[in-house]
């Protein structure tokens, strides 16, 4: 398929709420993948999320990845805070875990973070030093090598994940 949309509905630490999603793939021929989710709770919480994927960059085993997003979670139920964020993530995917020399994801992830509508009158200390703007810088890499004969329901083999 070249296209698929869909719905729904779930909740999330006591929240009720709906998402929709779009993939549009191979949109300008290169097998590209454009991903775009959205969601709103019914206490203020809500996400966007576009994701943007290139495999078998230069013609070879390696998948290019960026995704950037805006998020807003309400935990006026339970903690009288909001935190809102927004940032993106690149991150590239050399290998197959099933190959000998496995597979190796590399990302660098950043994301501006800020934690408000807080009661200044009831707010736990801990709550109240967080308030404001916080940066989230992060690398990390991942390592997977499988020998596993089936994925999904596995008899044989083993699965070896190392993450930084």
């Amino acid at each position: 398929r070249l296209s698929h949309a869909s719905t729904g509905v779930h909740t999330s630490s006591g929240e009720g709420s709906m998402d929709a999603s779009v993939t549009v793939r191979n949109l300008l021929g290169h097998a590209e993948e454009y991903n775009m989710v959205m969601e709103a709770g019914h206490q203020r919480s809500n996400a966007f999320k576009l994701q943007i994927s290139k495999p078998r960059w230069l013609g070879r085993d390696i998948v290019l990845a960026a995704d950037f997003g805006k998020q807003t979670v309400s935990r006026q139920k339970h903690s009288s805070f909001d935190e809102k964020s927004r940032g993106g993530k690149l991150s590239c995917t050399m290998g197959n875990a099933e190959d000998p020399a496995g597979c190796h994801d590399f990302s660098y992830e950043l994301s501006l973070r800020e934690v408000c509508k807080l009661p200044m009158r009831t707010a736990s200390w801990s709550i109240l030093e967080q308030r404001g703007l916080s940066v989230k810088s992060a690398i990390s890499h991942t390592y997977t090598r499988s020998s596993l004969d089936n994925p999904v329901m596995p008899t044989s083999g083993s699965l070896l994940r190392l993450s930084t």
